[in-house]
């Protein structure tokens, strides 16, 4: 979902979060690996916790970031709260629907995400991408925003994924991951969460570390959502050191 390498690139068939579940059962039985540490970051920490909980017995922990669950209070703070962070920037994702329609801004969107001319649909898929870019830097740096947006195959697929996924819950019962943490609860996990993320905000992190006793959270005060923050990607550089020399977070 993250990689930009699979084909057919930003197709939404026959892609779900259960399919790409099996996707990664698939990759660890063709590596022939005996257990790994998972590891990911915001929708991909999503995934890592969804796998974690398929396959328990593939798992030595996990390292997880920017923490994404399946609630649509989260989905609905994408689409509409972070106005409160970022006005200027929700202006911008919104101004082109009318007024009338700002109360379902996920099927104004998909509408023309899936629409048949291919200059709507990146026109629209830009204006996601950008509100998504302009929120995730704590220190908001406009020219790589717009470096940023000249990636069109980057800029579509993921824009049109990740309406996709928000359409259907992120393919997750409420409260799933939450629910089965038992399944994990016993493996050690290192949270690293950045305390001025407006996209994932803290507080699903918070959730997911009291709902897993093994579990370690570090609040990174000084950082926003984007992963090439360096405060961020020090300390998940950290935690993948302390279990490589010890094999544990605490």
């Amino acid at each position: 979902m993250g990689a930009y390498r699979s084909t057919p690139l930003g197709k939404c068939r026959a892609n779900t979060t259960q399919l790409l579940v099996h996707d990664l059962k698939a990759l660890w039985r063709m590596l022939g690996i005996e257990r790994w540490l998972v590891t990911g970051g915001s929708s991909g920490a999503l995934l890592a916790l969804a796998y974690g909980q398929a396959y328990p017995d593939a798992c030595l922990g996990f390292v997880l970031s920017s923490i994404l669950l399946d609630s649509l209070g989260e989905i609905d703070w994408f689409l509409h709260g972070m106005r409160l962070f970022y006005p200027q920037a929700h202006k911008h994702f919104t101004t082109w629907i009318p007024e009338e329609k700002r109360g379902d801004l996920l099927a104004a969107y998909e509408k023309r995400l899936f629409a048949d001319a291919p200059a709507v649909r990146m026109e629209i898929a830009r204006r996601w991408y950008r509100y998504s870019e302009d929120c995730a830097l704590l220190a908001h740096d406009p020219q790589a925003v717009q470096q940023a947006l000249k990636q069109n195959s980057v800029v579509y697929s993921t824009v049109r994924l990740r309406a996709h996924y928000f359409r259907h819950r992120m393919f997750l019962e409420p409260g799933q991951l939450i629910n089965n943490m038992e399944r994990i609860a016993h493996l050690p996990a290192a949270i690293v969460q950045s305390g001025h993320d407006v996209i994932t905000p803290p507080q699903a992190a918070y959730r997911l570390h009291r709902a897993w006793p093994g579990s370690v959270l570090h609040i990174v005060p000084d950082a926003g959502h984007a992963p090439s923050e360096p405060r961020i990607q020090v300390q998940l550089m950290q935690a993948l050191e302390k279990f490589r020399k010890e094999g544990n977070f605490s």
